[in-house]
């Protein structure tokens, strides 16, 4: 093996470890979080409230797309998870809600820009879209999984 080939070898394991190590701080963090199940009530008046998100959509799109980001951060909230800016949830969201969390990104990325004249409406709606992916996992009943802890 060539000297070359050593240093991406030792890298890529320095890599490894570097994401096990992390993986491991985030699994540990969201350990010490008290994640919460939602009463059926809750979940049913959380619903309404996207609903009516969803119909303001109609008359304002951008406003309708920050409405959905800030129900969303509600709902963290009200689960359990800290709020205290947009990477620490990313990282808190990875480890139970990885396979939604590109959708978050994404959401994100447009609500960003939504003061910006070049968001378009089909990108406002395509945020709404994936605020909701995000939205339903948060607010589906996984009582059966929260048992286990």
């Amino acid at each position: 093996m060539t000297a070359r080939g050593k240093r991406a070898g030792d890298q890529r394991k320095h890599s490894r470890r570097a994401a096990e190590r992390e993986l491991s701080a985030r699994e540990q963090r969201h350990e010490d979080l008290d994640i919460r199940p939602l009463p059926q009530t809750v979940r049913n008046r959380y619903a309404r409230e996207w609903t009516g998100v969803q119909e303001h959509f109609v008359d304002d799109p951008a406003h309708a797309v920050n409405e959905a980001d800030q129900l969303v951060t509600t709902l963290m909230s009200e689960r359990g998870y800290p709020t205290e800016g947009y990477e620490q949830q990313k990282r808190d969201l990875s480890v139970e809600h990885a396979e939604t969390l590109k959708h978050y990104r994404l959401a994100h990325e447009i609500n960003g820009r939504t003061g910006e004249r070049d968001t378009s409406t089909e990108e406002l709606r395509s945020a709404m879209v994936h605020y909701r992916a995000l939205f339903e996992e948060l607010l589906k009943d996984d009582t059966a999984s929260s048992g286990s802890r």
